[in-house]
């Protein structure tokens, strides 16, 4: 199951590249969407285990 779901992100990122090159002739809307994606996993990771909260256990 890992491997399909590994599988799937290569192929979505050569499905974005070709409709980034059809649509604009360069691979630059790509690019802008990955940083987007991963600015938005860094957000979450951020918020969901790196954020400090009240609810947190001391030294935890």
């Amino acid at each position: 199951m890992a491997g399909a779901i590994g599988a799937f992100g290569g192929v979505l990122v050569n499905l974005a590249f070709h409709r980034s090159f059809l649509e604009t002739g360069n691979g630059q809307a790509a690019y802008v969407a990955f940083l987007g994606y991963y600015a938005l996993c860094l957000a979450l990771t951020w918020a969901c285990y790196l954020h400090r909260s009240a609810h947190r256990l001391p030294d935890v």
